[in-house]
């Protein structure tokens, strides 16, 4: 099984005592957690009051096309905000009992996925959900299978309140260290996870902010190999 399929699995597994307790679930070692838990917590909170009941994706600008399945959702995605528009499971933060229904209901959904990647479930069905409610109380998909009219389930950060993503935009510096914080100048936010998506991108951006001053980051000492890498 691929770790990705593995995360989901483990979601929808979980089984945690109280359904209404605040999770956080971010890739592994490609991610730095820049705020304590109390000011993640916080952050989860607003977002959710926004979204209640919607589990929150990080979002970035890339859009990975692999096959004829996600081309068809790339062309019809959502315009959502610039330039972060586009879902990244490397970050999901909600409710354990909405994260928990989600995975279950990705995995369920899973049919003619390739394992690979656990975006491709999310993806198919953000978009199921981000089409018009017709008159039959169905929402078409033009990619796949056609969802109910009930609640949307996910959200996406497309500010990077709290997970800031360089992904597609690694190499335009958008992220920054203000007063020992983690800062987004695109979107003047000050998110609590930073994903670098990528192993030689994530060592240059990591080198990049441990050299500004950003509390807890070491060098990873060979970032400077990815300075003409243009991902």
């Amino acid at each position: 099984l691929s770790l990705r399929r593995q995360r989901q699995m483990c979601i929808r597994d979980s089984q945690l005592p109280l359904t209404d307790t605040l999770v956080v679930a971010v890739d592994g070692y490609d991610v730095i957690v820049t705020g304590g838990r109390g000011r993640i917590a916080n952050r989860v909170q607003q977002l959710l009051k926004r979204h209640p009941g919607r589990v929150v994706a990080s979002a970035d600008q890339t859009f990975y096309f692999r096959g004829a399945d996600e081309a068809c959702v790339g062309a019809h995605y959502p315009a959502g905000a610039q330039p972060y528009r586009f879902l990244n499971s490397g970050g999901l933060a909600g409710r354990a009992g909405d994260l928990e229904k989600g995975a279950a209901r990705a995995l369920r959904d899973a049919g003619g996925w390739d394992g690979v990647s656990d975006q491709t479930l999310l993806h198919r069905r953000f978009l199921a959900e981000a089409a018009p409610c017709d008159g039959d109380g169905v929402r078409r998909n033009p990619c796949g299978t056609d969802v109910p009219c009930a609640a949307r389930t996910l959200a996406l950060d497309h500010f990077q309140e709290l997970f800031g993503n360089t992904g597609g935009r690694a190499f335009l510096r958008d992220f920054g260290v203000v007063g020992g914080l983690l800062r987004n100048a695109l979107t003047d936010t000050l998110p609590s996870f930073l994903h670098c998506p990528g192993e030689r991108r994530f060592r240059a951006e990591f080198d990049r902010l441990a050299a500004l001053g950003l509390p807890g980051v070491a060098p990873c000492g060979d970032g400077a190999a990815a300075a003409g890498d243009p991902g």
